[in-house]
């Protein structure tokens, strides 16, 4: 009976060593599924990454690229401010100087209303004979007060100009101490 006793424990183990073994084998399946999946899992993560990789080394040299233009785009806007201003600066220039100039077209043209009326009246007085001599005798008479102030000033400005006939450079004299004068007399004949 012990040995029907043995004989059913060894066949229970065997039994259950059987039963453990096909769960270990089922275990062992799953992990194996685990493993492949894994596998195919870090495949698709190293491609990935692959990919991002590239990506990424896209990106900077993309970046890069942007940064350069950014740069070259700033300088332009530096210059196109600094032509901005200086255009600024002309176009308030030209304002003042049109300004200045429409001051000067009114002052013109009522200088010309202004000389317009004076010829129309010297046509007005010219045109009778008394009027012509009356005319005459007042140029005449402007004339000589102009001589004498034109002869006045000049002899004012003669006074100015000059240092009366001295030779003088640099503060010294000269003239003179060059100059020797011989005298001989003529011989008869």
């Amino acid at each position: 009976m012990v040995s029907v006793f043995k004989y059913g424990s060894a066949l229970k183990e065997n039994y259950d060593l059987i039963n453990r073994l096909d769960e270990m084998g089922l275990e062992m399946k799953s992990l194996e599924n685990q493993k492949s999946d894994l596998l195919g899992s870090l495949g698709k993560e190293k491609e990935t990454v692959g990919n991002l990789t590239e990506e990424n080394t896209e990106l900077k040299t993309n970046l890069k690229a942007n940064e350069d233009k950014l740069v070259k785009l700033e300088e332009e806007l530096k210059d196109f401010v600094t032509t901005v201003e200086e255009l600024h600066g002309q176009l308030d220039s030209l304002r003042m100087e049109n300004a200045e100039l429409l001051d000067k077209k009114e002052m013109l043209s009522l200088e010309l209303a202004q000389v317009s009326n004076e010829k129309d009246d010297l046509r007005a007085r010219l045109s009778s004979l008394p009027e012509l001599k009356k005319a005459i005798r007042e140029l005449k008479h402007n004339m000589c007060q102009t001589k004498r102030q034109l002869q006045q000033l000049v002899a004012a400005e003669e006074v100015i100009i000059g240092n009366r006939g001295y030779l003088v450079k640099n503060g010294k004299s000269a003239g003179g101490s060059d100059i020797k004068i011989e005298v001989r007399p003529v011989a008869d004949k």
